[in-house]
């Protein structure tokens, strides 16, 4: 939870000044190594720490992508773009958790959750 609030605190000031797109695209780069590094920390502390980046890279993409979808749009279509990315987050947890009784180890989870990032740097 520390992750989310100085990724918030950091990087929403940063996509303000640099741009939305270089800080979703920084943020997906750190999201995916992170999360893949996860799953092969060694150490608790290093598990925290690489944790704690994935907090601050979601919260980078999160900021990032809802204020991109908004300014994509037309006014009269903002809620709805708001409302289809809450929709997603909520069908992306329903799909974890079939995805977390089909995969046991929480390694191989991690991997599974965190691999996929990488096509979506190609898509922004």
């Amino acid at each position: 939870m520390s992750g989310l609030l100085v990724g918030a605190m950091v990087l929403g000031p940063l996509s303000d000044w640099y741009g939305r797109r270089p800080i979703a695209l920084l943020s997906l780069f750190f999201e995916g190594v992170s999360g893949v590094a996860v799953a092969f920390a060694p150490s608790f502390y290093l598990y925290c720490g690489l944790r704690f980046l994935l907090g601050a890279a979601l919260s980078g993409i999160t900021i990032s992508s809802t204020a991109l979808c908004t300014e994509w749009v037309g006014i009269a279509y903002r809620p709805h773009t708001i409302i289809t990315g809450h929709v997603s987050f909520a069908l992306g947890q329903m799909i974890l958790a079939g995805l977390a009784y089909g995969l046991r180890d929480w390694r191989h989870l991690q991997i599974a959750g965190s691999a996929p990032i990488f096509v979506f740097f190609f898509y922004i």
